[in-house]
């Protein structure tokens, strides 16, 4: 709050003349004018707690005038102790005897202040920085649910791509009773279904879960929350790649699995869509002078082996398939992506309109084969067990 002019000015007359008055009756004769933030409390930006990160010093903010009435009986330019705390110390000393307290209104404020600046600290501490969050995982989940009323115009692709990853139950005669859907998008619970399992599909989305076809688990965050031991079979169908943490996916998907549970998964690797990268890079940098990532980076066959023998599974196997899908027209590849809810989440994506002209003149560098423009996918196949 802040007081009127006269009242300022007789306030300092008073001041002048060794009026003394307690702070409580001093704020009983504030009158709102606008509400601001309260700046000119420093002991609200102190150091909160010993050997943690520590705010920013700010300048003093406000006149003699303004600390005289903050702490009645105090000279001109002179503060309270504490608020003339060692910036470079790690405590907030108490004042000395004889000194004027802080009025207990304003001793709150700046305490559950400081609490919720301790709170802030902690949980940045607990979760880390956000370098290594490669993807957003709201904007997956976003396009995820924009492009479920349109699955179905790519519900031929994802259901072949399906196929070949569920063609590995054939390898083994194990019956299954209880299966998760992760991620399948209708086209893995439909076919679980049929082979007599009780399935539940999982997605982040949740009208892209209600359309999977078993029974809808909707996901929040990274953290699956997924029961312990629970499902004989886990497939996951081109749903792991745009998750951050992919190691730590890989374990809680194991540990939900019962013992000698099966473990089945496909995402793109490495050399997927690299014609479609390389002509966006160089046609954005041709038109704008700067590029921005606008294809995900996928890993590498090497690396999916070592990250489900890192998970505990038993009997890893990660092999790779070249697919190449060819179109009449390119843009039917930028429809497609947008359908099955593929749409760019990178985290360090432009926010802005693309050029006119980008999407054009990069789709007519794609290599064409039979005169339709060729597209590469490279399938990884992922296949453990729990132990």
């Amino acid at each position: 709050m802040q007081w009127h002019r006269h009242q300022q000015r007789r306030r300092r007359q008073q001041i002048r003349a060794g009026a003394q008055h307690q702070p409580c009756d001093a704020l009983r004769r504030l009158r709102p004018v606008r509400v601001f933030k309260w700046q000119d409390h420093t002991l609200a930006r102190l150091i909160i707690a010993q050997g943690r990160a520590r705010r920013a010093k700010s300048r003093r903010v406000g006149g003699a005038a303004r600390a005289a009435a903050t702490c009645p009986g105090r000279g001109k330019g002179q503060w309270h102790a504490a608020l003339r705390a060692k910036r470079g110390g790690d405590k907030i000393h108490p004042p000395e005897a004889g000194q004027t307290k802080l009025s207990l209104p304003i001793y709150r404020r700046v305490a559950a202040q400081a609490v919720l600046w301790q709170q802030q600290i902690e949980r940045m501490a607990q979760k880390g920085p956000n370098l290594d969050e490669i993807f957003e995982f709201a904007a997956v989940r976003q396009h995820r649910e924009r492009a479920a009323p349109r699955i179905a115009s790519v519900a031929p692709v994802l259901e072949d791509l399906a196929a070949r990853l569920l063609d590995r139950l054939e390898d083994t005669s194990r019956t299954f009773a209880t299966a998760l859907d992760f991620g399948g998008r209708g086209s893995v619970a439909p076919a679980l279904i049929a082979r007599g399992m009780d399935v539940v599909s999982a997605d982040i989305a949740p009208a892209m879960a209600v359309r999977a076809g078993g029974t809808p688990l909707v996901i929040n965050s990274e953290n699956f929350g997924l029961p312990a031991q629970n499902f004989d079979l886990v497939v996951a169908s081109l749903s792991l790649h745009w998750i951050n943490d992919l190691p730590g996916a890989l374990i809680q998907l194991r540990q939900a699995l019962k013992p000698e549970g099966l473990f089945l998964a496909s995402l793109p690797l490495l050399g997927t869509l690299a014609a479609l990268r390389s002509a966006l890079l160089e046609a954005e940098e041709s038109l704008t002078g700067g590029v921005s990532p606008r294809v995900s980076p996928f890993p590498d066959l090497r690396d999916c082996a070592g990250l489900l023998q890192r998970a505990g599974f038993a009997l890893p196997v990660a092999d790779a398939e070249d697919i190449t899908l060819l179109y009449a027209n390119p843009l039917s590849l930028l429809h497609e992506l947008r359908d099955a809810g593929e749409t760019n989440a990178v985290r360090t994506r432009s926010k802005r309109f693309a050029p006119r002209a980008l999407f054009p003149a990069a789709l007519s560098q794609l290599p064409q084969e039979q005169g339709r423009h060729r597209v590469t996918l490279r399938l990884g196949i992922l296949t453990g067990w729990a132990s």
